[in-house]
């Protein structure tokens, strides 16, 4: 199901999906690492990194995109924040 955060609210969307577990397009992160890539319309980037229970992290997008980070469990199950 799709539907606005406004009521009555109309406009067009898009919907994208990567398949869970097993989405690593671009590979895995380092600590402190740095990845360089581009969205074309219609594109959807996936990362992996490594984190055990208890971790904490830091992470930041820059660019000429507005761009939105979601992160998810190895089980492809969503992690809120």
């Amino acid at each position: 199901m799709v539907r606005s955060v406004v009521a009555f609210a109309t406009g067009n969307y898009q919907i994208h999906y990567v398949n869970m577990p097993g989405a690593n397009e671009h590979g895995g992160l380092t600590n402190s690492g740095t990845a360089s890539e581009s969205l074309s319309p219609g594109d959807l980037d996936s990362f992996t990194f490594e984190a055990s229970s208890g971790d904490s992290g830091s992470f930041s997008i820059a660019g000429t995109v507005n761009a939105y980070l979601y992160f998810y469990e190895p089980d492809g199950s969503y992690i809120t924040y």
